[in-house]
């Protein structure tokens, strides 16, 4: 053995290795390897894996003799051998002959690879064993999740923990994970995977190397006392956490909620697909999703001053995905394919219809979707607190300040007239970040989130999970900017000394109200506001609908903004949502009221007519007049978001509208921003009450 161990050290050694087995002398090489030697592949792990002799290597970590170039060399040639006896498809493998020596080979390179992730020095062997190990994955995944799983929570522990604290060994981890939850292979696997699905064809119909279902629930179970799901998230809450963990957790979510489909294979007839596939506890797996601490810990690392920029735009990204995955809403797994032509054009052929690809999202069926839901409502105020929104001069924020010096500072005369000069030079906009829109869509996916089916939910008295979040931000109190009566900001001005004002946090619609202005030109923000405010307009939530409309002035704000070259497009639609809606309203409802008695609204209903027409006519109608429908049940209005809503007549049964709508719509609406008068009724009717106080 020690002859053969020495001439396969030689071997590696030079050059003529790179071709492996493909060269004479690799091929003479291996047929030394004795037959009954069921371990032929360890003769060549001395040069892929550290040595567990220290006396062997250098302090570099490296064999005694060699360089750190040519360590590198070797433990390439030894990976690329091993994976030439894997794909041998003229005769059986001698340096792997079957599963079992697989499996050996999937514990040894698992250990080996946690001794090297933390080695810079030994980061060339990082990518040798995750490639083999890849390719092993591939050609026995049963052996390979049976190996992972071997010694129970302590087993995982060792085999599987050292891979999550760095970026090189998540893709390792992550394929290890989607194969045994899912039992397909080539899924999410590293940068090598499609080229090994393509080598391993001759094994892929073999049922030796099918996993089967017991052999997936042993390792489903194994993972979920291993607590993966937590394991991960602790990970991200680490410094040194990076856009591969979120990828990580992300795939895991992806592949489990939304398992791929088997790929036919040629020459043989499809069999019938089951009703329903046979669960190995996936959904347990993913249960820590459902858990408010799960959330909070992850907020909580946002909001301390130590989390670097990189590890808050992971959690944030990992946060945001993680429920749109659950919701369906991700554009992970929304593709569709685009018309091939602008709908405003007119052109002689026929244009492809956008078409979305329906997916089954699992994720909702376990209700774990639900159960994510509640815990986010239940972390809504902490996830307002980390968005960092102004507090002070709200309904007038600017986002782009000067940079010149003071007024007070020591200037010179011409230096005080050039203070006065606008110049782009002289201002700079404070970004709202990439991490803060990822929030920002986590709270609009929150708020448009209608639930499982159409119904409403039974536990909460028959009320959409969204009008549930609704109703969560509007018990947050107001900002005393906002606050109209004296009597309110008497009372939040006692709350906020007797609080720091860290730890006050204030009902978020004025400021993102404010934000539309804030940032003209940022169509991300534009895109989250108006689906944030489509769900609220199309559940008609009275309570937002008030102090969206009128104590932040938008309405006032966004008729006499209308002409605006950078918000025309967003306004537009926003209004013309407004006005669709109110129209399947019945005349006591509050947006019917509001709308009726607003005199900017009333004085711009024919502009805005006049400039969604133009925006909605095609560019080439031919010379001939085109009448474009804007109304209810209209192309337009399903664009809007009123698909299924009807104009409202007398006979009309008032099941559009939610059940948040319904309390006090017989009370006439009070013009709190100076758009409009103030019915007398209703003022007659607030001095009584006074007068009996």
């Amino acid at each position: 053995m020690g002859s053969l161990q020495a001439d396969v050290d030689r071997f590696l050694s030079s050059p003529e290795a790179n071709f492996g087995m493909a060269t004479l002398r690799g091929q003479q090489l291996v047929t030394k390897i004795p037959a009954d030697d069921d371990e032929g592949f360890r003769y060549f792990l001395k040069a892929l894996l550290p040595s567990e002799d220290a006396s062997d290597e250098n302090e570099g970590g490296d064999a005694i003799g060699f360089t750190v170039e040519e360590s590198a060399a070797r433990s390439y040639r030894a990976m690329n051998i091993l994976k030439q006896d894997l794909s041998r498809s003229c005769g059986p493998a001698i340096l792997i002959k079957g599963p079992t020596q697989a499996g050996l080979l999937v514990k040894d390179l698992l250990l080996g690879l946690s001794k090297v992730s933390h080695d810079d020095s030994r980061r060339y062997s990082t990518f040798h064993i995750r490639e083999l190990l890849d390719a092993i994955v591939e050609a026995y995944p049963e052996k390979a999740m049976s190996a992972t799983a071997t010694g129970g929570k302590q087993g995982v522990q060792d085999h599987l923990g050292p891979l999550m604290h760095t970026d090189q060994t998540l893709s390792v981890l992550t394929h290890l994970v989607c194969i045994g939850a899912t039992g397909r292979k080539g899924i999410a696997s590293a940068e090598k995977s499609a080229q090994h699905t393509a080598m391993y064809h001759h094994m892929h119909n073999d049922p030796r190397n099918k996993i089967s279902l017991g052999q997936r629930r042993k390792f489903v179970k194994a993972m979920s006392d291993f607590a993966l799901i937590d394991q991960l998230a602790h990970a991200l809450t680490s410094k040194d956490a990076g856009e591969e963990l979120c990828e990580s957790i992300l795939t895991v979510v992806e592949v489990i909620g939304y398992p791929p489909e088997d790929l036919p294979v040629p020459g043989q007839s499809q069999k019938p697909e089951k009703a329903k596939e046979e669960m190995v506890g996936e959904d347990i797996l993913l249960a820590p999703l459902g858990n408010p601490e799960w959330w909070k810990v992850l907020f909580e690392t946002i909001q301390n001053n130590a989390c670097t920029y990189e590890q808050r735009e992971s959690i944030a990204r990992t946060c945001h995905h993680a429920f749109a995955l659950a919701t369906g809403n991700s554009s992970r797994i929304c593709k569709s394919h685009a018309p091939a032509t602008d709908a405003t054009e007119q052109t002689g052929e026929k244009i492809v219809e956008e078409q979305e690809e329906k997916v089954v999202n699992r994720l909702i069926e376990w209700g774990l979707t639900d159960k994510m839901h509640s815990a986010l409502r239940s972390q809504l105020p902490l996830l307002i607190q980390i968005l960092n929104l102004p507090t002070h001069n709200i309904l007038a924020y600017q986002a782009t300040h000067s940079i010149t010096p003071g007024a007070n500072d020591e200037l010179s005369s011409p230096d005080r007239e050039m203070q006065s000069i606008r110049h782009p030079g002289r201002y700079r906009t404070q970004p709202l970040g990439s991490w803060r829109v990822q929030l920002l869509s986590l709270l609009k996916e929150i708020l448009i989130y209608k639930g499982k089916s159409k119904g409403a939910d039974e536990a909460h008295g028959g009320s959409h999970p969204c009008v549930l979040a609704m109703d969560a931000i509007m018990e947050l109190p107001l900002s005393p900017e906002i606050s109209k009566s004296k009597k309110t900001k008497n009372v939040e001005k006692d709350e906020q000394e007797s609080t720091e004002p860290s730890e006050m946090v204030y009902n978020p619609w004025p400021v993102l109200c404010s934000l539309v202005w804030a940032y003209p030109n940022n169509d991300f923000y534009h895109i989250i506001f108006f689906q944030m405010l489509q769900s609220v307009v199309l559940e008609h939530h009275e309570a937002s609908l008030r102090l969206i409309l009128q104590k932040s002035k938008f309405l006032s704000r966004a008729v006499g903004s209308i002409k605006d070259e950078p918000l025309r497009g967003m306004l537009m639609n926003c209004l013309n949502l407004l006005q669709l809606r109110s129209k399947s309203l019945p005349p006591s409802a509050f947006l019917h009221q509001y709308l009726g008695s607003h005199d900017g609204w009333k004085a711009n209903m024919d502009l805005l007519a006049d400039l969604t027409a133009s925006q909605q006519k095609p560019i080439n109608n031919g010379g001939g007049e085109v009448i474009v429908d804007l109304n209810l049940g209209s192309p337009f209005a399903a664009k809007l978001g009123l698909a299924e809503i009807d104009e409202w007549d007398d006979s009309h049964t008032a099941t559009t509208v939610s059940e948040s709508s319904v309390d006090e719509t017989s009370e006439r609406v009070q013009i709190a921003d100076g758009g409009g008068e103030p019915t007398g009724g209703g003022k007659k009717k607030k001095n009584k009450k006074k007068k009996k106080k």
